[in-house]
């Protein structure tokens, strides 16, 4: 279950560290995605480029998801899932939180 208006979701970002520019072709996740140099290489900051958001699939077909529930639900502190969908599917985890039944 989402707790009662913790609706904001911070959006993390596939970074790559691309050989074609000089990088070592690191790849990882970030908020920020040019906050810091390389963890890899320590090319600059700069040169990172974001590839795509999490949860939003660069192909069609399903993508996989991981939800933080904050406080956690029982024992559970993340949900996982698979859609094609994820506005769509985030908007009906959010409405089941609302209502109480859970993610």
């Amino acid at each position: 279950m989402i707790a009662p208006g913790h609706t904001h979701v911070k959006r993390l970002h596939r970074v790559e560290c691309g050989h074609a520019w000089g990088g070592c072709g690191w790849a990882g996740y970030r908020v920020h995605p040019n906050s810091r140099d390389c963890p890899a290489c320590g090319i600059d900051k700069a040169k990172l480029r974001a590839v795509w958001l999490a949860g939003c699939a660069p192909r069609k077909g399903r993508c996989a998801y991981i939800v933080a529930i904050r406080p956690p639900l029982k024992h559970a502190g993340h949900y996982a899932g698979f859609t094609t969908n994820l506005p769509r599917r985030w908007r009906e985890h959010l409405e089941r939180a609302r209502i109480g039944v859970g993610v």
